[in-house]
């Protein structure tokens, strides 16, 4: 059986975390009809420039990729 490991976040990764993670929470806000579909992208981009301004390098945040064996 393979060993779960967490590595931390790379660049790369966290772009890939960021498109998705964007996409997804505008969604849920056009889903729950609290954002217009051309708000909603808008708003989910701000709060994660807030949030995490550096990305996966923003202090006092750790983000991490799970990794099954190799």
């Amino acid at each position: 059986m393979a060993e779960v490991r967490l590595d931390p976040m790379t660049p790369e990764e966290y772009a890939e975390y960021h498109r998705d993670a964007v996409l997804a929470y505008a969604e849920a806000h056009v889903s729950a009809k609290s954002l217009p579909p051309d708000g909603a992208r808008q708003r989910a981009i701000a709060e994660y420039a807030e949030l995490l301004p550096e990305g996966a390098a923003t202090p006092g945040h750790h983000l991490y990729t799970a990794r099954d064996g190799d």
